[in-house]
């Protein structure tokens, strides 16, 4: 049995989420709605004891709410992530999430043309991908929805946020994960993303380039789709090579580093 401070915390964050989830709900402030999507956001990544879960099933719809109507991309960004957050490990919130129009709100967001939304569209994608792990419906329902062309068009992103090119690299990483996650859920996703020219050549790009967030999901997409593509199956063992050439490289110069460090220690204790 918890301790009386333990069962107290718990309450106390209950309660915090619950009045973010108001706060959202009910302000017309746009600058405290984006601090109660950012706050549930947070509480949705928590795990262990300290996870708390009565006010998801209030919070969902009005996340999603805020993804489609939200008045700043910011205000977006935290409501998909915050949604993205609920879905890691917790079947309930997905199902929740689907059955509530979360999967076209978030292909709504990933598909917009704002300028700098770069960041935004990544939270869509990786909402998109979680809902799509180890789950034939979720994905089924997020091809239906124009996710895999959605995701795809992403990965073709080549506009850098002035400023902040991290966020288009983020994006090709999490669209890529996401096409992973969808070939691995459901056979008609493989075929609706085999469909698209472009899909087999920009993975290969993003699995041999210098995004290292992005190589390893888009090998992993490959990978799924080598069995259906010969195409893909050639392209992930070009990925699969400079992948072992890239880290013999590495251990290359992490030898010549130590050896030179050596080196040098050696000049420095001789000259004591």
């Amino acid at each position: 049995m918890g301790s009386a401070s333990t069962v107290q915390s718990c309450c106390t964050r209950e309660q915090d989420a619950e009045a973010f989830v108001t706060q959202l709900r009910t302000s017309s402030s746009t600058w405290l709605q984006e601090e109660a999507a950012c706050s549930l956001a947070d509480f949705a990544r928590q795990r262990g004891p300290d996870r708390t879960k009565d006010w998801m099933p209030d919070a969902i719809p009005i996340l999603i709410k805020a993804v489609t109507n939200g008045q700043s991309l910011e205000l977006k960004e935290h409501a998909a992530r915050a949604l993205a957050n609920l879905t890691v490990g917790d079947t309930v919130n997905s199902v929740r999430i689907v059955n509530s129009g979360g999967v076209q709100a978030l292909v709504q967001l990933l598909s917009t043309e704002l300028e700098d939304a770069q960041a935004c569209r990544a939270q869509a994608a990786r909402a998109l991908g979680n809902l799509s792990v180890q789950n034939q419906v979720a994905a089924t329902r997020v091809s239906e929805a124009g996710g895999v062309r959605t995701l795809l068009t992403a990965l073709l992103e080549d506009r850098l946020s002035p400023g902040q090119p991290e966020d288009t690299l983020m994006l090709h990483a999490e669209a890529a994960c996401a096409i992973a996650n969808l070939a691995a859920a459901d056979e008609s996703c493989r075929k609706d993303i085999l469909g698209n020219a472009t899909a087999v050549p920009r993975l290969s790009m993003l699995a041999q380039g210098e995004n290292p967030a992005a190589r390893a999901p888009a090998r992993r997409a490959l990978k799924e789709l080598a069995e259906q593509s010969p195409f893909a199956k050639q392209a992930l063992s070009d990925a699969d090579g400079k992948h072992e050439l890239r880290l013999k490289l590495q251990a290359l110069q992490q030898d010549g580093r130590q050896k030179l460090y050596g080196r040098v220690q050696s000049r420095e204790q001789r000259s004591v």
